[in-house]
């Protein structure tokens, strides 16, 4: 089964009273995080980091597809290693970065506590 293709982002729902979030994609809502009905519970930073994981969703999938793919690779071809040069580090550096930069996404663009850069 398909999904609907990235990029997705979070942004303020307003289409109700409850004001809440709104994990979005180009022409529509994939999913929103409303504060529980019968008061005006705010969000809190649990329901701000889920969102965000959400929408960093079709970009991990990606990021995990690349490196299951690259991986495979090198194992098919290289099954004792003896052959590689130096790209296959320079492979893994990007492979690396881009891994790196999905989960910044979901956790307000920090890894490990270290701001990464956009």
């Amino acid at each position: 089964m398909n999904h609907t293709p990235g990029p997705w982002w979070v942004e303020p729902e307003e289409a109700s009273d409850r004001r809440g979030l709104a994990i979005c994609a180009e022409d529509a809502v994939i999913a929103t995080i409303t504060p529980d009905e019968g008061g005006p519970f705010p969000l809190d930073n649990l329901d701000r980091a889920n969102a965000r994981l959400m929408a960093a969703a079709p970009d991990l999938l990606a990021a995990c597809e690349q490196a299951t793919a690259f991986i495979w690779n090198e194992l098919n071809e290289n099954p004792d290693k003896k052959d590689m040069d130096g790209s296959i580090m320079d492979r893994l550096i990007n492979l690396q970065t881009d891994i790196l930069a999905t989960i910044a996404k979901t956790k307000e663009g920090k890894v490990n506590g270290l701001q990464m850069p956009k």
